[in-house]
């Protein structure tokens, strides 16, 4: 049994064992971690969340609810991943970071300090996330969009389109014909191409 401070009280669980033999953290018995994957001595993982392939989890840092992290991710520092988040591939999630709702992170992307990764946003690409200043989504004509920084410049993710904000204006013609009918290209080109990114 064990108390992961999340007002269930102690659940059964049971410390994992990493790869390498030495003993890793706690593992609620309603999640699952691969033999594969690492958890560190102090991290959690609990709820009904998944640790899959090679990914770390290391450092203070706790998996929870139905969140899924795989691959070759790595959370450590204080990060919380929980909610239905998902990380993967080869992320990096660390500091005091927040990855929650229906969020996905995955690729190159770095999310660090104290950045939130929250709602339906998409992170990937070589993502670097330091704050809430260098991330931000929402809906827009019945499709999800993500604006973040990255080492060459802001991107935008929208719908399934994914490319610099400085790119949007030149694909225009492109995209719309790619999306014949949906105006929600055109009109969200028209508003980022005005936004001031430095």
């Amino acid at each position: 049994m064990h108390d992961f401070k999340d007002g269930e009280g102690p659940v059964p669980a049971k410390r994992h064992v990493n790869p390498d033999g030495s003993e890793g953290g706690w593992v609620a018995d309603t999640a699952y971690v691969a033999k594969t994957a690492y958890v560190g001595p102090k991290a959690l993982v609990f709820g009904k969340a998944q640790v899959c392939g090679s990914a770390k989890v290391s450092g203070n840092a706790w998996v929870s609810g139905n969140a899924w992290v795989a691959g070759y991710a790595q959370i450590f520092g204080k990060t919380h991943i929980y909610g239905s988040a998902v990380v993967y591939g080869n992320a990096k999630v660390y500091g005091e970071a927040l990855v929650s709702g229906n969020a996905e992170t995955f690729g190159d992307t770095k999310v660090s300090g104290s950045a939130v990764v929250s709602g339906n946003a998409k992170v990937s690409h070589n993502a670097l996330i330091k704050s809430t200043s260098d991330i931000a989504h929402g809906t827009l004509a019945g499709y999800d969009w993500t604006l973040y920084r990255t080492e060459k410049g802001w991107v935008l993710q929208y719908g399934c389109e994914t490319h610099l904000v400085t790119a949007w204006a030149e694909l225009h013609d492109k995209l719309s014909k790619r999306h014949t009918g949906s105006v929600a290209h055109s009109k969200w080109t028209e508003s980022i191409c005005s936004l001031p990114m430095e």
